[in-house]
């Protein structure tokens, strides 16, 4: 039997293709990678312009908040999304995908990322012009989404 080792799912910031919704498509489908396969690493690469990338990340399902449960953070940390219909910005990044997805699959009710923060770290003077960031699904919920059809 065949277990995927890694998956990379990946973003230019400065493309038209970079939005919540589809970083979302990209998000659950390596939590359900995850799911399936414990061992893999799953990452998911943001990279592009620092300009761009910083506007990005501004977007859900990103926060810079320390509130939790309210989007994965740019910050060395490790954040759980707990998915939650009454969390605007929840609604906002992840319905779509989650609308997606259960038609395949169970959605897990909540996941683990850890941030690996942003390379290189701009300069006071600001003279970085590109950057990444990435993030490892580290743990996936057995648990699944319970009412995921109301999304």
């Amino acid at each position: 039997m065949n277990t995927v080792q890694v998956a990379v799912e990946s973003k230019w910031a400065d493309s038209a293709h970079c939005k919540s919704e589809s970083i979302s498509q990209d998000l659950i489908r390596l939590v359900l990678v995850k799911r399936q396969n414990p061992a893999a690493r799953c990452i998911f690469l943001l990279a592009g312009s620092a300009t761009k990338l910083t506007s990005v990340l501004d977007l859900p399902p990103f926060t810079k908040s320390s509130k939790k449960n309210i989007g994965l953070r740019a910050n060395l940390t490790e954040t759980r999304i707990t998915f939650d219909r009454e969390r605007p910005t929840h609604m906002a990044a992840f319905s779509e995908a989650i609308r997606d997805w259960r038609e395949v699959s169970n959605i897990p009710a909540s996941f683990v990322a850890k941030s690996y923060g942003l390379h290189p770290n701009q300069t006071d003077a600001g003279t970085v012009r590109f950057q990444a960031i990435a993030w490892e699904v580290t743990e996936v919920c057995e648990k699944d989404l319970k009412g995921a059809n109301a999304w």
